[in-house]
């Protein structure tokens, strides 16, 4: 295995080549200089973002595949820069055109699928299935609310949703399509994180409203703010708080607590119009049944100050 450009990936045979051996290696490790990504295959030390770690790991496994391997799934997923569930990020993905079933290893997980040559593309050199391509085989295999967050971020990437229909009609009855036709027709490219996507598709399942996505909120001709989701008939408005998202918030200059504190005053701004706000964060997701429950009771709050409570069974209005 040869030093990976971009990742510094050397095989333990790479370090035998300039005289040093395991024990050498495995000091170096208990050190931290160097981190094994599988066995025989090591990187430079350091903390990883998960997505970069498991590029690693698809570094570290790709010299080994042989011919005919195209790289697919999860790991086609993370190199086009689709979101993906850190649990997938323990195997490389691949598919191959051979008989039989796939298998699954401690470190390969192959698909055995004959790929039509223009769902696949070169990244690096390397075969890897086309990003329309990829969003079909993740939305046929993530759970619903995965599979939407896949699609809304190829959408706002730009690519054509009819282009994706094109790949997913030629899987013919391929076991997944009802869930990645249902994600498609669900794909939005207004969402603007996995997580504001992932919580759309999970009202959607709950039979929540769907809300407005995006929503600006003006007084007079002055915007006041603009929200991740909006309920307008109960005036709520949805703010999903990613990590990543306050660090967006800081401008140049700016401190990390005074755009938190800019940031209150919009929230507070936003109340004054009459809005309700309603927050939720990453763990809220899974599971995310008190979140719907705090959904539901906020629009039920919104809609009685809208419109009165409802009258009771067997009443009648009076007017």
């Amino acid at each position: 295995m040869a030093n990976v450009p971009g990742m510094g990936i050397l095989s333990y045979r790479d370090y035998q080549a300039i005289g040093v051996g395991s024990s050498d290696v495995a000091r170096l490790m208990r050190h931290g200089t160097v981190v094994r990504v599988r066995r025989g295959a090591y990187r430079p030390g350091g903390p990883l973002k998960p997505e970069d770690e498991y590029r690693a790991l698809i570094e570290a496994t790709w010299p080994l595949l042989g011919t005919g391997a195209v790289l697919s799934h999860a790991s086609a997923g993370v190199l086009h820069g689709l979101p993906i569930p850190y649990r997938l990020f323990s195997r490389v993905h691949v598919t191959r055109d051979r008989p039989g079933g796939g298998h699954i290893g401690r470190y390969l997980h192959e698909h055995p699928i004959r790929l039509p040559t223009n769902h696949v593309t070169l990244e690096a050199g390397r075969p890897v299935t086309t990003l329309a391509r990829t969003v079909v085989d993740l939305a046929r295999c993530l759970p619903f609310d995965w599979a939407v967050a896949v699609v809304d971020h190829a959408l706002r990437a730009g690519l054509d949703q009819d282009e994706i229909g094109v790949v997913l009609a030629e899987g013919g009855r391929a076991h997944g399509n009802a869930n990645a036709r249902a994600a498609l027709a669900f794909g939005d490219p207004r969402a603007e994180s996995p997580g504001e996507s992932r919580s759309r598709a999970i009202f959607s399942q709950h039979a929540l409203p769907i809300p407005e996505l995006q929503h600006e909120v003006f007084r007079g001709d002055l915007l006041i703010g603009r929200s991740d989701f909006a309920w307008k008939h109960a005036r709520v408005l949805g703010e999903f708080d990613g990590t990543a998202k306050y660090g967006a918030l800081v401008r140049p200059g700016e401190t990390a607590r005074e755009a938190l504190v800019r940031e209150m005053r919009r929230e507070d701004a936003l109340r004054g119009e009459g809005w309700l706000v309603l927050r939720w964060v990453w763990a809220e997701l899974e599971p995310p049944d008190a979140l719907v429950e705090r959904v539901r009771h906020i629009l039920a709050l919104g809609t009685r100050a809208q419109f009165g409570p409802s009258p009771a069974p067997g009443s009648r209005m009076l007017g």
